[in-house]
């Protein structure tokens, strides 16, 4: 196998990630990721083909809802629980400089 070509899967199974490739011949490009995330993609997609419109609201609904939930999960891993879920700020310290009088 080409060098190139394990570094990425590597990196994907490192990660857990899924990785775009292009094909530098066509331009196309190509998603890589486990088989498994892949059959959950195409049972999930499936699933959702079977529902009523109503359903499939509910179920986008609750869909935005988890992942909303992932993402102030992740914030509040950065200890920054107490600011309402904004993001926290990089800042450095911030230092004023006064002006010293001297005698002379």
């Amino acid at each position: 196998m080409d060098n190139t070509w394990q570094k990425i899967f590597d990196l994907v199974k490192r990660t857990g990630e899924k990785c775009l490739v292009v094909d530098g011949e066509n331009q196309e490009v190509y998603a890589i990721l486990k088989l498994a995330d892949y059959e959950k993609l195409i049972d999930r997609k499936e699933e959702v083909l079977d529902l009523t419109e109503d359903e499939l609201l509910d179920r986008i609904n609750c869909d935005i809802a988890m992942w909303q939930a992932n993402q102030n999960e992740d914030e509040g891993e950065d200890g920054d629980e107490g600011n309402g879920g904004a993001k926290k700020e990089n800042k450095e310290e911030e230092f004023y400089l006064e002006p010293v009088e001297t005698s002379s």
